[in-house]
This record gives C-alpha cells, sequence and structure tokens, in this order.
C-alpha cells in the first residue's frame, strides 16, 4: 500500500496498522486531550496500556524497530552495538522489550540493550548527579534517544541537556520515534544537533492506511488532517 508520504506499507506494517487501530494505539477524542506538549489535540498517539498490555501488538513494534535500527545502521556501515535510551516515562515500558525481542530474535547483528534515563536527578548512591543508568561509550554503542511520539520536540530537548550533563555529546546521539505527529517535530529535533533523526511511522501514513483498511471512517480521518495542517509547530 502506498501511503501520502510516499513510503510503501508492507504487509509487516498493514499487521502493526490492525493492530493499532485494534489495540487503541492511535485515538480520536471529541473533546480536546493535553498533550506533552501543553497543547491541546483531538489525535492521541498512546503507547501506554494499550501497548505494554498487548504484547502481540508489542512484538510488532519492537521489529519494526529494529528492523529500521538495522537499516539505519547498515546504510552508514556502523558495526556498534544499538543502545536505546527512553525518554521518560513511556518509553522505559518500550526499550526493555526492544531487548528482549532483538535478544529472542537476532534482528541486529550484536544485540540491541538499553539504558534508563530518570525523570529526576539522582541524589545518593553511586550514580549522584547522574541522569542516566549509563554513560558514553561511542567506541562501542551507538545511541538512540527513543520515544514513542514527537509533537514539538520539547521532551527531547529536555533529554537532550540530560545527556550532554551526562557526558554525551549531541552528535553522536541518534534520535528515533515510533510516530512523529507531522507538527513539525522532525524538524525541531534536527535543529537539537542530533547525529540522525528517524521516525518509524508519519501519521498521517497511520490514519490513512486505517481508512484503506476499513478501520476508520473517512470523515475521521479528514478531521485528523485537518488538525494537523492547522497546527504547525516548527520552530
Amino acid at each position: 500500500m502506498k501511503v501520502p508520504s510516499g513510503r510503501i506499507f508492507y504487509q509487516p506494517d498493514l499487521n502493526i496498522m490492525r493492530l493499532a487501530a485494534h489495540v487503541g494505539f492511535v485515538r480520536w477524542y471529541d473533546e480536546a486531550r493535553t498533550l506533552a506538549s501543553g497543547r491541546e489535540s483531538h489525535i492521541y498517539v498512546e503507547g501506554r496500556q494499550d501497548t505494554t498490555e498487548n504484547p502481540a501488538f508489542l512484538d510488532l513494534v519492537c521489529r519494526k524497530i529494529l528492523q529500521d535500527t538495522n537499516a539505519i545502521m547498515a546504510e552508514d556501515e556502523d558495526d556498534r552495538r544499538a543502545r536505546f535510551i527512553g525518554i521518560p516515562h513511556v518509553a522505559h515500558g518500550w526499550t526493555p522489550a526492544i531487548t528482549m525481542v532483538d535478544f529472542h530474535s537476532k534482528i541486529t547483528p550484536h544485540g540491541a540493550c538499553h539504558a534508563i534515563m530518570r525523570s529526576e536527578l539522582k541524589e545518593h548512591g553511586g550514580r549522584k548527579g547522574k541522569w542516566v543508568a549509563g554513560s558514553p561509550q561511542p567506541g562501542k554503542y551507538r545511541d538512540f534517544l527513543f520515544d514513542n511520539v514527537v509533537t514539538d520536540a520539547g521532551s527531547k530537548q529536555t533529554a537532550l541537556s540530560h545527556l550532554i550533563e551526562d557526558g554525551w555529546r549531541s552528535d553522536q546521539i541518534d534520535t528515533m520515534v515510533f510516530v512523529d505527529r507531522q507538527q513539525g517535530g522532525l524538524t525541531n529535533m534536527e535543529q537539537l544537533g542530533f547525529r540522525r533523526v528517524h521516525a518509524c511511522y508519519f501519521l498521517l501514513d497511520m490514519t490513512f492506511a486505517f481508512r484503506e483498511l476499513g478501520l476508520w471512517p473517512a470523515d475521521a480521518v479528514e478531521r485528523v488532517e485537518e488538525e494537523i495542517a492547522a497546527h504547525q509547530l516548527a520552530k
């Protein structure tokens, strides 16, 4: 299936779309909800219990993330080990799953791993004053700062500042989101100086597929398109 961005959705992508609609990963709310960015929206990308309580969906999601990671690293001829650093808190339910899916399925050459980023600075113990339970090791790991979705990239900017405090350099960190809401977040992330910015899926591609697969009515998809077009947040 060719989607609006020009990408092609193959059968694994369509399987993800069907389960995403089934578990409520993307929802339209008649009453606007407040996003992490503080902005209100009728369209909401979840990634919480809808994902963690549905392991069949989470498994497919992790495989997609790992396959995209493989493609990125192969293109760069990068033979390091992929390490995912999840942005608190939603991504904390994803990164351990990514690691375990790769451990059992061996999708990446060296087996992905993950590091935990805290939402509050550690104030005790051997890691006092640190945000991440881990350290930059650019000779060993290719680090991917990961989140389920991006709107305006505010949380990515905060997470990047924490990584820099812990000794990372922005040009040594990739950032990956599962869904780009297509409101300017990817552009904003590029301006932050990440090595590479990647979205596994674009929101309007997903809602297009929902319509084509008979999972969403056409008018719901049109409402999403109108809202996204009306609220662009690129800086």
